[in-house]
């Protein structure tokens, strides 16, 4: 059994692979030292929510909805392999 922590983490891989497929982010690497993948966003300081702190769901609200209608197969991809944990 995998806990939620790690399934969260495998979710925030998948849609961070999703966007960088299509460029959907754009400077979050380089202003970032590291990904912070879960929703516990306190080592990011005040930037966490814009910047540096960005877990699935963020990912997918900042950039795979306002475009899923350019990129409809690639929402539904990465929905998948999150809903699906053995994808993990």
């Amino acid at each position: 059994n995998r806990n939620d922590r790690d399934i969260q983490e495998c979710c925030a891989d998948k849609a961070n692979e999703c966007l960088r497929i299509d460029g959907c982010y754009q400077s979050q690497e380089e202003s970032c030292a590291e990904w912070c993948y879960y929703t516990d966003t306190s080592s990011c300081g005040d930037q966490a929510d814009v910047v540096c702190c960005f877990d699935y769901q963020y990912c997918m609200t900042e950039c795979l909805f306002p475009h899923q209608d350019l990129y409809p197969e690639m929402l539904g991809d990465c929905y998948d392999y999150c809903k699906e944990y053995e994808q993990c």
